[in-house]
């Protein structure tokens, strides 16, 4: 599965490369409460056809009225939920204010470069100079913020889709695959046990039979990659939290108890340095009184989600 900001670019190169016009919508500047943050595009073809989502629904249809037509070929900026008279669909339900930028794609070599380099799970900062429409693409090594200078530019980081590394194939990791999934995480999961493998009933996601050190070494974690423990095996999960915890990816977990995750610690000190094995979080999850594989996931994927969102301090 694909993240969410590679399928759209990949949707709009195919509309591109298909001889359509195609419009980028990116949300540059909110306030209040709005149905999507800053970064978050679409693409609008000439046929009126969307991909991706700016709003929660609130705009789309508005968006394309004025776009499919549209004859501006410099990037604009257009304005919703600022009450005008006689510009009532312009308000949002939601009572917030949302700036959106719309800008015509028409170099279909750049926009297959960017893409690519999303494929090879690279970060790639791209700038738009508002007043002549031209842009360029880099690989950075660290993800930065959107940012939008008036009647100046936008630079807009792209990060390769964020990818979920399941150490373990129980009933826990099909919960936790299926709800990870509708929040466009790329899933692989990987159990070298045979009951497990002929267990596994997920065809859209692959179950990898291989030892998890050298799957997790063989996966090459990066930023945007989370690797969560869940066979509740030592011989199992061990193996993969020592490869993962030397890499640079963004979160590591492990399933268990208080107990349990402080007996892994002192396991796991004889070949990871003090800082290393600061950064596994377990026991993994929110405290939710949580109890069925289901909750369970719900508590895993809250806590990462607040990570992501920087509203969770790192342990």
């Amino acid at each position: 599965m694909q993240g969410s900001d590679l399928h759209t670019l990949l949707q709009g190169l195919e509309w591109l490369g298909q001889g359509h016009r195609i419009k980028l919508v990116t949300v540059i500047k909110t306030s209040g409460t709005t149905p999507r943050p800053v970064g978050s595009i679409a693409i609008f073809s000439d046929q009126g056809q969307i991909a991706g989502s700016v709003s929660g629904g609130c705009v789309e249809e508005e968006l394309l009225e004025s776009l499919v037509n549209d004859s501006v070929d410099k990037p604009r900026v257009i304005d919703y939920g600022i009450p005008q008279q006689g510009a009532i669909r312009r308000g949002l339900p939601c009572g917030g204010r949302m700036q959106l930028l719309a800008e015509p794609l028409h170099d279909l070599n750049e926009l297959t470069h960017l893409v690519d380099m999303l494929k090879q799970r690279r970060l790639v900062l791209r700038h738009l100079n508002l007043t002549t429409g031209q842009s360029q693409i880099e690989s950075v090594s660290q993800s930065q913020p959107f940012k939008f200078i008036a009647n100046e530019s936008t630079s807009h980081c792209f990060g390769p889709s964020w990818r979920m590394l399941l150490i373990g194939a129980n009933e826990l990791s099909r919960q936790l695959a299926q709800i990870a999934q509708t929040l466009d995480y790329v899933i692989e999961v990987c159990d070298p046990r045979t009951p497990y493998q002929e267990a596994w009933n997920l065809p859209n996601i692959e179950l990898v039979q291989q030892i998890p050190d050298e799957f997790v070494q063989h996966s090459k974690p990066d930023i945007r990659t989370l690797v969560i423990t869940l066979a509740h095996d030592p011989r199992i999960d061990d193996l993969a939290l020592i490869e993962a915890l030397k890499t640079n990816c963004f979160y590591v977990g492990a399933l268990g108890s208080c107990q349990t995750n402080q007996q892994r610690r002192e396991r796991l000190a004889e070949f990871l340095t003090p800082d290393e094995l600061q950064r596994l979080h377990g026991p993994v999850g929110l405290v939710i009184g949580s109890r069925t594989p289901a909750e369970i996931a719900i508590a895993i994927l809250a806590e990462v989600t607040a990570l992501r969102n920087g509203k969770l301090i790192r342990s």
